[in-house]
């Protein structure tokens, strides 16, 4: 760097994507719970529920009702 030169400030965001997260739930709420728990227990990381993206069932007893209503009912509908 040259004399008198200025130093400029940068900010960025930083994204992260962890896939799996995989824990049995009641259902979606119950599930996010305890995602959210979990990143704070072990990476001191906390979560805003948004945050939690693409829940997905795996269940093998998933039945095409049970995806339908999930698909019309978001993370924030009324019943999970």
């Amino acid at each position: 760097m040259s004399k008198g030169e200025q130093m400029k400030e940068y900010v960025c965001e930083v994204n992260l994507v962890f896939s799996g997260n995989n824990f049995e739930a009641k259902n979606k709420k119950e599930y996010v719970e305890k995602v959210k728990n979990t990143f704070k227990d072990e990476f001191n990381i906390e979560l805003d529920d948004e945050e939690i993206t693409n829940i997905q069932n795996t269940d093998e007893n998933y039945s095409e009702v049970e995806l339908e209503k999930d698909i019309k009912n978001n993370l924030y509908g009324e019943e999970y």
